[in-house]
This record gives C-alpha cells, sequence and structure tokens, in this order.
C-alpha cells in the first residue's frame, strides 16, 4: 500500500476521468489545458509562440534507425509472461 495521502494527485482526477470516458474530448482540450498550466484558473489567457531558439552546442548528430514498435510490444509481453513463469516454477519447486 502506498503511504501517500489518498488525496495525493486529486488535481488529476477530472482530466482522467475525462480520459477514460471520452478519449477525443480529452485529446481535444488537452493542449489548452498544458498550456494554461502555470495561470492561474479564471485569469485571462492568450497563448503565443515566441520565437527565440536555444544555440545547439552538441556534437555532431546521430541518425537512429526507427524500431518496429509492434515487435517492441511483442517483446515486452513475451518477456513478462517468461519472467512469470520462471517465478511460478520458483513458487512450485520446479
Amino acid at each position: 500500500m502506498s503511504r501517500r495521502d489518498e488525496r495525493w494527485g486529486s488535481h488529476h482526477a477530472a482530466s482522467y476521468d475525462l480520459l477514460k470516458r471520452d478519449p477525443a474530448a480529452f485529446f481535444a482540450t488537452w493542449r489548452e489545458a498544458a498550456l494554461r498550466f502555470a495561470v492561474e484558473p479564471g485569469a485571462a489567457f492568450e497563448p503565443r509562440v515566441v520565437l527565440d531558439p536555444i544555440p545547439y552546442r552538441g556534437g555532431d548528430l546521430v541518425f537512429t534507425p526507427p524500431i518496429n514498435d509492434g515487435s517492441r510490444v511483442l517483446n515486452s509481453v513475451l518477456e513478462y509472461a517468461e519472467n512469470l513463469a520462471r517465478l511460478h516454477a520458483r513458487q512450485e519447486g520446479g
């Protein structure tokens, strides 16, 4: 059991409920909610984009080839199943 107060994270409850109930409505409103994150409720707010790039001071950029997310998910599920099987075998004495 968690030792956190049960109200911890309660400010996300409405958003989480909306995501479960109506994902399309959640995704239609999340951008505005994210932009208003640090704005007091009810305060006037007009978002604007500011072009103020940070100069890149790193080394040469390296191309990372794309991965197949489908096989990544499958590999994760299979690895989890194998770990469950090993744990079960240990508990059964096998």
